[in-house]
């Protein structure tokens, strides 16, 4: 009778242990390791040492792992790493946590990730944190795994993520600075909340292909920024949402430098994806009428941003905006009548709404202009005919920026790395036309945008250039980093002033 009875507790304990999903962590290199800790950060005008505690206290989270497939469980210490010592080790993870993971309160921030050392594969469900078996699809708070697997250069594969019920801020940042995440989990959900996704795979810089988004009805910044600076994502997903929010879309594709095309969100698009690596930007004057000067550099397409202060914000805007031909849209103004915004001498590939307060504005346009012509024109017109606003487009000849090192033309156009520079090379800036022609460069200006790490001493002059280069190109001897060259172009009469932006990473 005994025996059968110890026989029957232990179908029961496996049968439940095989049922559970629990959060999986594979070891993929001998001596990898995971651990958790709290990062804290506190408004001290408004905190006080009981709020302060207080907040320690609810971002505690109850966290347990096992490394004998589920037979004994161990509490995990903070700041503690937790060895998985042959490739193929894994550890199961839970907790108990049904008000949420971490929390984020007006008076500072106290959320709790993992940090990682090796190579790490997640698998398993995300939410056994929450219900100590992977079974729930609600998240339960706001903010609830904000940024927990961030700076996890070692994940490589990312856990289940079955929620269908979302809070706001719940996966904002998640895997921010996961740079060895190839793939990106499935995203289940249909019903969004705000910012849910702000910033999730930001930075992510080995993700190729972007998950399907089957949401219909978007909220406040629910993509905002999510593919930020994902330099190697070559698939966008489709956006078949049809109800739209304020920064629905802002920045969701920035900086990604290898993506050939953002996607359409709609025929009444509301979206921003400004995801092209150089790009002309000038701030536009007030009034009906401006010019702006475009550097068409590398490729065919241009982008222009249109500030609050541009005549674009100020004449082209309404209750929703669509697209009539390769050339012309259509803007419903907020009296139900019509306006076009039209694209004379060249096409419009891509444009850009942000939506605030019910009024939509015409943010960005990627513009693609025969390599020829050396005028376009943005016009917004009535109905009738009527001439709104004009801007004169300024266009460049099309040319690709070189640096030249002791006269050995090097293209700046990739995201890869660029031959060594030594202390006494003598360096300059090229510009060179499509039909070969040099064109001058009155002036540049060189600077490290510090958005992945490295700084530079000073911005670097082009004198600078020549004669500081050990200073400020390999004395920080950062891995990766986005440079910005402002550059000052100019053939005949005609000065072209914009910034161009490149990915450096130098060998090391």
């Amino acid at each position: 009778m005994r025996q059968v009875l110890s026989l029957i507790i232990l179908i029961f304990f496996f049968g439940t242990t095989s049922a559970a999903n629990y959060l999986t962590f594979t070891a993929e290199a001998d001596n990898s390791a995971f651990g958790i800790k709290i990062e804290e950060s506190y408004d001290m005008d408004e905190a006080d040492s009981s709020a302060i505690n207080t907040l320690r206290k609810n971002n505690t989270p109850d966290v347990q792992y096992s490394l004998d497939r589920g037979k004994s469980w161990t509490a995990l210490p903070t700041d503690t790493l937790i060895r998985l010592k042959r490739k193929g080790d894994k550890a199961l993870l839970r907790g108990n946590n049904p008000k949420g993971f971490s929390k984020i309160y007006t008076i500072g921030t106290a959320y709790t990730r993992f940090v990682m050392t090796g190579r790490i594969a997640a698998s398993g469900s995300v939410m056994s944190l929450i219900d100590g078996k992977g079974e729930t699809t609600v998240i339960p708070n706001d903010y609830c795994f904000y940024k927990l697997f961030s700076k996890c250069e070692s994940l490589t594969q990312a856990p289940q993520l079955p929620a269908t019920t979302q809070a706001k801020g719940c996966y904002q940042f998640m895997f921010l600075g996961c740079t060895n995440l190839t793939q990106a989990p499935e995203l289940p959900a249909t019903q969004l909340s705000e910012e849910c996704y702000a910033g999730m795979f930001s930075r992510c810089e080995s993700l190729k292909k972007a998950p399907e988004l089957p949401a219909t009805r978007l909220k406040d910044g629910c993509y905002k920024g999510m593919f930020k600076e994902c330099i190697r994502l070559t698939q966008a997903p489709e956006l078949p949402a049809t109800t739209l929010a304020y920064n629905c879309y802002y920045n969701m594709f920035e900086d990604c430098i290898s993506l050939p095309n953002a996607p359409y969100p709609s025929d009444t698009c509301i979206a921003s994806p400004a995801n092209n690596e150089l790009y002309g930007e000038k701030k536009m004057k007030n009034g009906p009428m401006d010019t702006i000067d475009v550097l068409r550099v590398n490729q065919d397409t241009t982008h222009l941003k249109f500030n609050t202060n541009s005549i674009v914000h100020k004449y082209s805007f309404g209750r929703r905006f669509n697209r009539i031909n390769d050339s012309k849209l259509e803007i419903e103004t907020l009296d139900r009548q019509k306006r076009f915004f039209n694209c004379e001498g060249c096409t419009i590939a891509r444009y850009s709404v942000d939506q605030k307060e019910g009024i939509a504005y015409l943010t960005s346009i990627d513009i693609v202009s025969d390599s020829k012509d050396d005028e376009a024109h943005l016009r917004t017109t009535t109905q009738d005919g009527e001439l709104v606003s004009d801007i004169t487009l300024n266009l460049s000849p099309s040319m690709t920026i070189h640096l030249s090192i002791n006269d050995s033309l090097i293209k700046i156009d990739s995201i890869g790395p660029l031959p060594d520079i030594k202390e006494n090379d003598k360096l300059k800036l090229v510009a060179i036309a499509d039909d070969g022609r040099k064109l001058k460069i009155l002036q540049s200006r060189w600077w490290d945008d510090d958005r992945m790490g490295g700084t530079l001493d000073d911005v670097c002059t082009d004198d600078q250039i020549v004669n500081k280069t050990f200073m400020c190109l390999q004395k920080k001897r950062w891995k990766k980093t986005w440079v910005s060259i402002w550059v000052m172009a100019q053939e005949s009469k005609k000065i072209w002033r914009p910034c161009l932006r490149f990915f450096w990473s130098p060998k090391e």
